[in-house]
């Protein structure tokens, strides 16, 4: 819901969400070696629930705290996503679903470029738009974005996003459950 890069999730920290006027702070360098920038954003009714729960249900500064309760390591979710890609390929039984049903693991980044390529091609966003929303300081940054994803045939990884949802509503017991890797 808010198209943060991962360094972004690993910085956020409580302070950084103001739930009274619906804002969150995401911190990230923008240039190679620059300081830390801060870009403000809204934030949805969906983020607003996440965010607010785990703010009060954690004993850390961090949002998205490690077991440790301080900051997240530096790969940790990258390796969320290729477990949950995993997951996914593979049906109820625990058996591999046919290699042409099975999506390739992709990271947070994909979902940022899945995202903008949506919106610009289903949504008719502009690509001034999307630069605001994923927060780059050049349209060239956004646009090579789009053109590396919009003549991808992405309907497969949505068809798999729509199991993944069914798979989701289910009661989620300890080994269902995806946990941050230890390191």
């Amino acid at each position: 819901h808010s198209l943060a890069r991962a360094s972004e999730l690993r910085r956020l920290k409580k302070t950084d969400c103001d739930f009274i006027n619906g804002k969150v702070w995401f911190y990230t360098r923008k240039r190679q070696g620059g300081s830390l920038e801060g870009d403000k954003i809204d934030i949805n009714k969906s983020l607003r629930e996440i965010l607010y729960r785990r703010c009060k249900l954690l004993d850390s500064e961090y949002v998205f705290p490690g077991p440790d309760g301080n900051r997240l390591k530096k790969n940790s979710l990258d390796k969320i996503m290729p477990r949950l890609c995993h997951k996914i390929n593979f049906n109820s039984n625990n058996e591999p679903k046919p290699r042409k049903e099975q999506i390739k693991p992709f990271g947070l980044p994909a979902i940022r470029h899945h995202v903008a390529a949506n919106l610009f091609m289903n949504y008719n966003y502009s690509v001034g738009e999307i630069q605001k929303i994923l927060r780059h300081k050049r349209a060239s940054t956004t646009d090579a974005y789009l053109k590396s994803i919009v003549d991808m045939d992405i309907a497969r990884g949505l068809d798999a996003l729509d199991d993944f949802e069914v798979a989701k509503k289910e009661t989620a017991t300890p080994e269902k459950i995806v946990r941050y890797p230890d390191n």
